[in-house]
């Protein structure tokens, strides 16, 4: 009997040290779960306030490491940090529960395995007291004391037994309580997971949405450099054409400017005669006269030192009395008639400037042989500063011959005395 006992013991004391393991890890996995709900409460209540900040201030730009994050996009990103931490605590404690509980498990199955082997059964004397070959047997006093102490003993072992049973049946509802919490655990895991999955998707979006809004922003400002740059090469051509163009009219200018400054040095050496051109009779032959009269002075007069220059009067008062001038008249009819009207309406005053040209068109034989000069005696005629004639064929202009030679010849002496 003290065998029995000291195997029920044996197989009731690892129980007793595993069920005092798992009371002290369920104590440290309630606790881990008691700071899990707080802390999920903390974070419910944080995001419950926050849901009242204004739009701007979800929007606010921080500085997140190697990236620019919006404040809200922060605060999820610290909320999925803490609640992995708590993951990880959490799922540590759980597993270290679990093996202890399905130690314990273990040990109760075999306990119950090894109760199932010791069924003790009761004493069965009062059957033998009536039979006389056990007379004696009863009566003696250290039977009796035997008797006494095995009943004892049974006793003892039946108290033993229903502890063994009771404990057995806490064990039950311990471990029906200890399925039900891991249930509730496996359910709040579940929940957790959920909220997980719903975070990292959040974030995951979030992330999506901000490489998005940063790849529109990057395209649009790509887009506007691009355009930029079309624009300036646009401008540098443009402005190299400017330039271009620039350079071409500051060379014309310095060409013009060159070619006025060497015409103005020109100017500067040169002698410059001014001569006056007047006649009365306009059409006919005056025209080709007054062009051919023009190129022999300025071939008898201009050099690299003298230039001449040719005023037309169309009136007699355009005639400038400072100036000489050289008044042409074509004998036509009578000489005298020619040579009053070609000085009608000048100025007598000044005479003496004013040399009269008659030009005869007339081959060298019929020339006249008498000056105009001794035929032309009236006072208006002695007052001019000469009277001279000139020889003129329209196939010839003012050709070679004596009186030419010598008519111009006066008359450059002429222009270059005055």
């Amino acid at each position: 009997m003290g065998g029995n006992t000291s195997k029920v013991k044996a197989i009731l004391e690892p129980c007793l040290e595993r069920v005092e393991e798992l009371d002290e890890a369920m104590l440290s996995f309630l606790k881990s779960l008691d700071m899990m709900t707080a802390t999920l409460r903390v974070i419910a209540f944080y995001h419950s306030s926050n849901e009242t900040a204004t739009v701007s201030d979800s929007k606010e730009s921080i500085i997140f490491g190697d990236m620019k994050l919006s404040k809200d996009t922060i605060e999820k990103k610290l909320t999925k940090d803490v609640l992995c931490c708590i993951e990880e605590s959490i799922s540590c404690r759980k597993n270290d529960t679990l093996q202890k509980l399905r130690k314990l498990l273990r040990i109760i199955n075999d306990l119950a395995k090894e109760h199932a082997k010791f069924t003790p059964k009761a004493l069965q004397v009062d059957e033998y007291k009536d039979d006389p070959s056990f007379e004696n047997f009863f009566k003696d006093n250290v039977v009796q004391v035997e008797l006494k102490k095995l009943q004892d003993k049974q006793n003892m072992l039946k108290e033993q037994l229903a502890l063994s049973q009771k404990r057995e049946d806490d064990f039950v509802k311990e471990k029906k309580k200890i399925l039900a919490e891991k249930s509730a655990l496996y359910e709040l895991n579940d929940k957790k997971e959920k909220e997980n999955e719903k975070l990292r998707n959040q974030v995951s979006n979030i992330k999506q949405e901000f490489k998005k809004q940063i790849h529109e922003q990057m395209d649009a400002e790509k887009e506007q450099l691009l355009t930029d740059i079309r624009d300036g090469k646009t401008q540098i051509e443009r402005l190299k054409s400017d330039n271009e163009q620039l350079k071409s009219d500051l060379n014309d200018e310095r060409n013009v400017a060159e070619e006025l400054r060497v015409e103005l040095e020109s100017f500067k050496c040169k002698k410059v005669l001014q001569v006056q051109l007047f006649y009365q009779r306009r059409g006919g032959l005056i025209a080709e006269v007054e062009e051919d009269l023009k190129k022999v002075l300025k071939t008898r007069l201009e050099d690299g030192k003298t230039e001449l220059k040719f005023i037309t009067c169309n009136s007699s008062s355009e005639v400038n009395n400072s100036l000489p001038t050289l008044l042409i008249a074509i004998c036509a009819s009578r000489i005298g008639t020619d040579a009053a009207n070609a000085i009608q309406g000048l100025d007598t005053n000044f005479n003496r400037r004013i040399l009269l040209l008659i030009f005869h068109h007339k081959d060298i034989h019929a020339l006249p042989s008498q000056a105009s000069e001794r035929v032309l005696t009236a006072p208006e005629f002695k007052s001019l500063g000469g009277i001279h004639d000139m020889a003129f064929l329209t196939q010839k202009g003012i050709y070679d011959c004596e009186m030419n030679e010598k008519s111009i010849t006066t008359v450059t002496s002429f222009i270059t005395s005055i």
